[in-house]
């Protein structure tokens, strides 16, 4: 990947023009940050004891007290400790996760909760000032704006209020974008090594590493994922690391699939099947599903593969193909969740830097404005109705769910891979003009 860019200087801004900016989107931006942030410190106290975070605490303390989180009912575990499991009584995580998480066990539920929640807040506005930081070509009021926008991104709530960990995965990724454009491919391996670990679906992103012929970072990646992988099994036990194989059959039943919330490619298209075809499906429409489902997620990978290998392997500005990527591996993983659009805060401020200063055409910007209106429109009308809509559950908007948002943001994200650069050369290492 270049450390260079190309881009035109922005234009200067008048006093009068930044006050009139200021008044009419900044203010009213940031006043809705403020009332977004009150409204979800006011509902975080009633999430303690829910998903996904009593899962995770759950899990980690069967792990801490010598069980087997992945095959040991964790419901009596979690009803001592005052917590709902429901459906999920057994860990989902990767046994990497569910050890690092294991510290958090030594505190009480409660107060672990807010702990957690302050790590994952943080992470998120530490990603958030980095980009912000290392994106050249950005105004300050055009910054402020971008960053209230992205803020009220309704993943982002979505994350906070099911007590997730993507955000950590979202500073992974924004440190190893940096270090690739500064050429540290031992690091920036390292890092998507430890992100796999923990979570599993950044593996993808090897593929980027091999097609853009950073072999330093692949052989670190794999050393990572090795030592990493290693250091699990000898701390967590042979027989539990490897009962993590049983996790993904708990999250690919059907109730999980037929959850709205679900943008993952295979359940998408299995509930765009029941909303034709009606539930279940005979023998010949589930295979006719699972072959749908195949085909679209080939499809996709196929064009993320083909956008890539049309940039010379040591150019990827903005890294708009690792961009690509990483919408690449939520979509096509078995199970992928609305709170993983929370990565997309990376294209949100890359491609908005882009645009302003006319290095991407309008059609990725405009797919991506469609992207995150249609988040607030799944988010006000299908997730926050839930438990109605939920009561009549074979309806067009229930079935779609949220993937539609999934979708454009890829066809965003791919115009922006494969739209060409113009304009001046900056360093954005050194955050400077050259010509």
């Amino acid at each position: 990947m270049s450390r260079c860019v190309e881009l035109e200087s922005p234009a200067p801004e008048t006093p009068q023009s930044s006050l009139l900016l200021r008044a009419a989107m900044l203010v009213p931006l940031w006043a809705a940050v403020a009332i977004y942030v009150l409204i979800l410190i006011r509902a975080m106290p009633g999430r303690a004891a829910k998903w996904d975070y009593s899962i995770y605490y759950s899990s980690a303390l069967a792990m801490r007290e010598g069980m087997n989180p992945y095959t040991a009912d964790l419901t009596p575990l979690a009803h001592s400790l005052g917590f709902e499991l429901d459906r999920i009584n057994h860990a989902t995580d990767p046994p990497t996760f569910v050890m690092c998480f294991v510290p958090l066990t030594l505190l009480a539920p409660r107060p672990g909760f807010y702990v957690w929640t302050a790590i994952n807040a943080l992470a998120f506005l530490i990603a958030l000032v980095l980009l912000f930081r290392w994106t050249p070509g950005l105004g300050r009021d055009a910054a402020l704006a971008i960053a209230a926008l992205t803020i009220l991104f309704p993943p982002v709530a979505d994350h906070l209020v099911w007590g997730q960990n993507k955000m950590l995965v979202l500073l992974m990724f924004v440190l190893m974008l940096r270090w690739m454009e500064r050429g540290r491919e031992a690091a920036a391996g390292l890092i998507l090594a430890f992100a796999t670990l923990l979570r599993v679906f950044p593996l993808l992103l090897i593929g980027y590493l091999l097609l853009m012929k950073r072999w330093r970072a692949v052989a670190y990646t794999i050393l990572g994922l090795a030592v990493g992988g290693l250091v699990t099994v000898v701390l967590v036990g042979i027989d539990r690391s490897f009962s993590f194989l049983l996790a993904p059959g708990y999250l690919t039943q059907q109730w999980a699939q037929a959850l709205p919330s679900n943008i993952a490619v295979g359940p998408s298209v299995l509930r765009t099947f029941w909303y034709f075809f009606g539930v279940p499906l005979g023998t010949t429409l589930q295979r006719a599903s699972m072959v749908t489902s195949l085909v679209v997620g080939l499809a996709l990978l196929a064009f993320t593969v083909k956008a890539t290998i049309a940039r010379p392997s040591s150019d990827d500005p903005d890294g708009r193909a690792f961009i690509l990527w990483i919408i690449t591996a939520i979509l096509i993983s078995p199970t992928s969740w609305f709170y993983y659009l929370v990565l997309l805060t990376i294209p949100m401020v890359r491609l908005s830097a882009a645009v302003a200063n006319d290095r991407s055409s309008r059609r990725a910007l405009w797919a991506g404005v469609a992207a995150y209106a249609l988040a607030w429109l799944y988010f006000t009308a299908v997730d926050m109705r839930s438990p109605e809509l939920a009561l009549h559950p074979n309806t067009l908007v229930w079935r779609l769910g949220a993937s539609p948002v999934g979708l454009l943001a890829y066809l965003s994200l791919y115009w922006f891979a494969i739209d060409p650069a113009r304009g001046k050369v900056v360093c954005a290492s050194e955050n400077r003009y050259r010509e």
